[in-house]
């Protein structure tokens, strides 16, 4: 995309893309295996896969004029997941594994 952004700059148009995280009543989630949902619910800093209007309000911003500066970027909605969610999920993890073993119970 980045490569392609001056053939359109004398035209006006600018060109960025979306990139969601899982979003829910999509035909990932609809198909997706028993707790899938759930566990990708865990790692997500918001702690809920994203709704469609989440990621509808980053569209309707990028085709705004509030975002007329905004040009060759890839905006990243996915509350935090690709920033620090594998690091909330081992927090999340060792949580559960030393509440398991304080009560005795297996883990999973």
């Amino acid at each position: 995309m980045r490569a392609r952004l001056h053939l359109f700059l004398e035209w006006g148009i600018r060109a960025n893309s979306v990139h969601p995280a899982q979003v829910s009543g999509t035909s990932i989630t609809a198909g997706a295996a028993p707790g899938y949902a759930e566990a990708n619910a865990k790692a997500i800093p918001a702690a809920h896969l994203a709704r469609p209007g989440e990621v509808m309000q980053t569209v309707l911003f990028l085709a705004s004029d509030e975002s007329s500066y905004v040009n060759g970027s890839e905006i990243v909605v996915d509350s935090g997941y690709t920033s620090f969610g594998m690091a909330r999920m081992r927090r999340l993890l060792l949580r559960e594994s030393q509440n398991a073993k304080k009560s005795g119970q297996p883990r999973g």
